[in-house]
């Protein structure tokens, strides 16, 4: 027979219970439980979630359609915004320009009214029946040194001549053609055909054509009206008849003028030039309010002018 087993005694004397063994089949329940709720997640919409994606994706679309309109828009802006700034710059350019050169202004004003003027007069008839249709129309107006080089670099001319002759100063500046001489001298647009050709009625009521164009004529008498010189100066054109057989029966030139491009090289002398500003100092011996007039002189204008009697339009629609 087995002995008693002692009872534990405690601190305070009195015996403990016996301690019962662990649970450890509800411990595994509990556990085998807990593997199931985590194994048995909720089951995704993944419809939903597409369909939210979906719509994130538009929204962001749409915003991004927004802001490259918003660009476009910018952009657009600033392409005219910049256009304005540089008319802006080119008026205020032009403004001081026209302030810095107000002499040269003035007188190229005065140029071009005179000039208009005497345009819209009609030719006088010629003396004798047999005199040449070629002449120049010169325009003149006093001016200063100071104000004719104003008008030089306003037009972007280059002087061909600067001397002292006589101990007077003389300057030149060669204009390329007729139609450039009018832009220089802001002649308006709408009026450049009229003063290049014009018709007028005398009061006998006989018409006469006059044009600015230099004619010349070459050995054998031909005439060659010059249209253009190239800017180096080596070609030139020109409107020209083969021949200038009068027909009996209209009493009007044969043949048509053509448009040719010529070499200067064997070209008849064009003699002084055409379309040209000039300046010639007064003398020097003269006094104008105590001070000398060296720095004063005559500008002039110098067009060349074709007059033909009637109406003949077949030059005018070549000019």
């Amino acid at each position: 027979m087995d002995p008693p087993v002692p009872e534990e005694a405690t601190t305070d004397g009195n015996p403990t219970a016996p301690t019962s063994p662990p649970g450890s089949c509800d411990e595994a329940a509990a556990s085998r439980a807990a593997d199931a709720v985590g194994r048995k997640r909720t089951r995704r919409n993944h419809n939903k979630e597409l369909d939210g994606i979906h719509a994130t994706l538009a929204l962001l679309v749409d915003r991004d359609r927004q802001l490259q309109d918003t660009i476009s828009t910018l952009r657009r802006e600033a392409c005219v915004a910049q256009g304005l700034l540089s008319s802006f710059q080119s008026i205020r350019e032009a403004h001081e320009k026209e302030v810095e050169l107000s002499k040269g202004v003035d007188l190229r004003n005065c140029l071009r009214n005179i000039l208009l003027h005497r345009l819209g007069k009609c030719p006088s008839k010629p003396r004798r029946l047999n005199d040449d249709g070629q002449t120049s129309l010169v325009v003149t107006i006093d001016c200063s040194r100071d104000a004719f080089s104003q008008l030089l670099r306003l037009c972007s001319l280059q002087r061909i001549g600067s001397s002292a002759r006589s101990a007077l100063w003389f300057i030149a500046a060669r204009v390329g053609d007729a139609r450039r001489l009018l832009c220089m001298l802001g002649v308006p647009s709408d009026m450049t055909d009229m003063c290049m050709s014009r018709t007028f009625t005398r009061p006998n009521k006989t018409k006469v054509r006059r044009s600015i164009v230099h004619r010349v004529l070459d050995d054998e008498g031909a005439s060659l009206f010059v249209l253009k010189k190239d800017t180096a100066g080596n070609r030139v054109t020109v409107a020209v008849r083969e021949t200038e057989e009068i027909d009996a029966s209209s009493q009007c030139f044969s043949d048509d003028l053509v448009v040719k491009t010529l070499s200067v090289e064997g070209f008849p002398e064009l003699g002084t030039d055409p379309f040209c500003f000039s300046w010639r100092e007064h003398d020097a011996a003269s006094m104008v309010d105590g001070g000398l007039m060296g720095s004063t002189g005559k500008a002039a204008l110098t067009v060349p002018l074709y007059v033909a009697e009637g109406h003949g339009t077949e030059l005018s629609r070549l000019l």
